[in-house]
């Protein structure tokens, strides 16, 4: 990927946000090249400067708030901005092993809230980063609901960039390598539709116990079948006796899968309507908001846009996309609440067991950093809690303690409970989802285009001082997997790299559709020829670990994949379909000294009831 590089040897430490560095691109345009690399190309404003993206109450009942576009979308177009992807570290095993550290048991420990918003890594390329990766994207990957039988918001990968060299810059490991997942339109968006991602079935199964009898997607597309056979056997007869008999007859047949009966609409009269659009558009007719319901009951999301910033060195900044007036809310906040010591990342180590004799060891746990996650948060010295934002866009705003002309609120919002600002941080543990909402606000009057700067305070700009000042570059040299895609090289064969210090900290990863019905038996190699499975090349489904056996002279390559049961031969795997991965625990984020803080929140905003830290002064 094309990155932007920092190439100041002068860190300034008021203007520089690590945060913003996770975005490395604007999300206006971008060309992806078949080696990975990305051309941004930075696209006109539009002429309407109305609100074109909405946070209002979800048309699903019960659902919370929801993402609206008040502008029509077409097909495999792209859904606004795209996003940073912040990837967690076996956090499972990190909470294991810090009750090992303390010594405490499994007893009274509290959930862990992004459970609910989590991504798989495969959707971000992120699956070779640790035995345990949880991705976080924010945006539309965690605002907008979704629908079984009416997703309309398709995910794409994002792009693995090293915007800064762990040699040269203090910023290495401070901030996300992954950019610009974003969504496309599955089919035309008409204006005023509620966006919908696609969670997956697993994620409505896993919760029946809370969500009830949800329909999957197989249930929305039986549901569709049977209508449609029953409109046949009728004739369209539906409002007659016969008609009405024989739909109460097709609901009792149904009632024994409550997932089946919830697919279709209660009553025959809505059969028509359910036959012309699809029974879960007839079934949630509030999908679709007229532009006036969204200006009266919405907050705008779209007032800000990536790009890249006015301050050098920072990388990318938060624009404002019309002007916004004093006072006028740049961006409502809602944050996801979470435990400082959710933060914590944890190494079991053998050491020499004490008062031996001999070279007998032990294992001990030791504490050796913090996530990258807890950088992208707001805290408080005198609070356990910490607050995720997950709004799209919010990530890029840079700090500048002399230039801001945002500062942070709570919203007044009916969403946001502000009842959970008078419980207790161990009190909020109980909770299930997120119901805080804050405000980005304007200070003074800002201009469409001009950068929108946040001071996110003397603690975060102390201690970033402080890590400059006495920052020292290692001594090892290194070279990522996103600078060997970017290069954009000839590849190696296996035996080659295993002779190559230099490639001890990346793999390769192969796009391939394997034909798994036509395998052999269990340990046995199977040759096929490779194609590419779909339109795009860089499905994420088919990414599978791989080794180069063979190079042609067209640019082609035969490789092996080793599945469990299975090795896979590939013929003539074109280059573009191959990429290097970094092995595990080898990337910038695992660099146990990179910079770690959260951004302030403003002591104003910090009820008591929250400050469970003793200070002493």
């Amino acid at each position: 990927m094309a990155t932007m590089r920092l190439t100041t040897s002068r860190f300034t430490t008021s203007v520089l946000l690590l945060i913003s560095l996770s975005g490395a691109f604007s999300s206006e345009e971008y060309n992806v090249n078949v080696d990975g690399t990305v051309s941004v190309t930075e696209s006109s404003s539009t002429d309407d400067d109305s609100c074109g993206l909405y946070l209002a109450e979800s048309a699903i009942p019960n659902s919370g708030l929801g993402m609206f576009t008040a502008k029509s979308i077409a097909h495999n177009e792209r859904i606004f901005y795209g996003e940073i992807v912040c990837n967690i570290e076996d956090f499972e095993e990190n909470m294991r092993l810090r009750r090992q550290f303390l010594s405490r048991s499994n007893k009274n420990t509290p959930s862990w809230l992004l459970d609910s918003y989590y991504w798989s890594p495969s959707n971000a390329l992120a699956e070779f980063e640790a035995e345990e990766v949880s991705s976080v994207i924010p945006g539309l990957g965690m605002l907008a609901n979704s629908h079984p039988g009416l997703v309309n918001a398709i995910q794409r990968p994002p792009q693995r960039v090293a915007d800064l060299h762990r040699t040269q810059h203090p910023g290495a490991g401070a901030s996300t390598h992954f950019h610009d997942v974003h969504f496309v339109a599955d089919g035309d968006i008409e204006a005023g539709a509620e966006l919908f991602v696609e969670y997956g079935d697993t994620w409505f199964r896993d919760r029946r116990k809370y969500l009830g009898d949800i329909p999957l997607s197989r249930h929305w597309k039986h549901a569709n079948a049977v209508l449609q056979k029953y409109s046949e056997i009728m004739d369209s007869d539906y409002q007659s006796k016969i008609g009405r008999e024989m739909y109460e007859l097709l609901q009792f047949a149904v009632k024994l899968e409550p997932r089946m009966k919830n697919a279709l609409p209660e009553d025959v009269s809505d059969v028509p309507k359910a036959l012309e659009e699809g029974a879960a558009k007839t079934l949630l007719p509030g999908r679709v908001k007229t532009k006036e319901w969204l200006e009266e009951n919405g907050m705008c999301l779209d007032h800000i846009r990536p790009g890249l910033s006015t301050i050098a060195g920072a990388g990318r900044g938060a624009f404002a996309t019309r002007r916004l007036a004093k006072g006028s809310v740049i961006a409502p906040l809602p944050v996801v609440q979470l435990r400082r010591y959710q933060m914590e990342v944890y190494e079991l180590r053998a050491v020499a067991k004490a008062d031996s004799d001999d070279d007998e060891e032990e294992d001990q746990v030791f504490r050796i950093g913090s996530q990258l996650l807890l950088n992208y948060c707001f805290g408080h010295p005198q609070s356990s809690l910490l607050l995720y934002p997950y709004s799209p866009v919010v990530n890029y705003l840079n700090h500048n303690q002399t230039l801001k002309n945002a500062e942070l609120r709570w919203s007044n919002h009916a969403n946001h409970r502000k009842d959970w600002l008078d419980r207790s941080p161990a009190d909020l543990d109980v909770e299930k989802y997120a119901g805080l909402i804050m405000e980005i606000v304007a200070t003074r009057d800002i201009e469409a285009g001009e950068e929108v700067f946040l001071d996110y305070g003397d603690d975060w700009e102390k201690a970033w001082q402080t890590y400059v000042a006495e920052w020292q570059p290692p001594a090892e040299p290194y070279i990522s997997a996103a600078d060997r895609n970017a290069r954009n090289e000839p590849l190696l064969l296996d035996s080659e790299m295993e002779k190559d210090p230099s490639y001890e900290n990346v793999l390769m990863g192969c796009f391939v559709e394997l034909p798994f019905d036509d395998a052999g038996e269990d340990g046995s190699t199977t040759t096929i020829t490779w194609a590419p499975a779909t339109e795009e090349v860089f499905d994420v489904n088919d990414l599978h670990e791989c080794f180069v056996v063979k190079k042609h002279n067209n640019d082609l390559y035969d490789v092996v994949i080793k599945e469990e049961r299975q090795t896979w031969r590939v013929m003539n795997i074109r280059r573009e379909a191959i990429q290097y991965f970094d092995v595990m625990y080898t990337s910038d984020m695992f660099l146990r000294s990179a910079f770690r803080h959260e951004m302030a929140l403003p002591d104003s905003m910090v009820p008591d009831a929250w400050r469970d830290i003793f200070i002493r002064k």
